[in-house]
């Protein structure tokens, strides 16, 4: 494809980079999921006793009460698995940049030393590549878009659950 030498190590430095930093973030996801559910655990943990001492004897409490706090767990959850997408999107987005740029070098090169005809067939084809470039910026947008979108409705169903008053006893029938 009429590389360098040079080109062809920068481009293997920069997948390594890319591989690196997607590995980084899928650790740092792994690692923030493991807090949560660990904390959730010792929470869980501490307050069982204490329920059950005082278990009220309509169990809907409790499960309302559990319902909040699940909730909260499922918010910072899909908060990290969409931190953890953007990432992957992001490393994903980088990578194909750096592969359209050892092609770009192979195209600039391959022009130089073809015919006119051919150059205008090279030319033609980067300017497909750059537009395909450009909808994948536009996609990988929509994504980020998408992961915000939802993560906002899963923390507004969560705080729809929080802010929901627990229910006291039974319910009392209207006469």
């Amino acid at each position: 494809m009429f590389l360098s030498a040079e080109e062809i190590a920068d481009s293997r430095r920069q997948a390594a980079l890319h591989a690196l930093e997607l590995t980084a973030a899928c650790l740092n996801a792994g690692q923030r999921l493991h807090e949560l559910f660990s904390t959730a655990g010792r929470e869980a943990f501490q307050q069982g006793g204490a329920r059950l001492a005082s278990m009220s004897p309509y169990p809907a409490d409790l499960w309302l009460a559990e319902g909040a706090r699940h909730s909260q767990l499922l918010d910072a959850a899909c908060r990290i698995a969409g931190d953890a997408h953007k990432a992957l999107i992001e490393n994903a987005e980088a990578q194909i940049r750096v592969l359209d740029g050892v092609v770009f070098a192979g195209i600039r090169r391959a022009a130089r030393l073809s015919p006119w005809e051919i150059a205008v067939s090279l030319r033609a084809w980067r300017t497909a590549l750059e537009h395909g470039e450009e909808t994948l910026h536009g996609i990988s947008e929509a994504a980020h878009e998408t992961v915000d979108l939802a993560g906002r409705e899963v923390h507004q169903i969560s705080e729809a659950l929080l802010s929901r008053p627990a229910a006291t006893g039974r319910r009392q029938r209207k006469p």
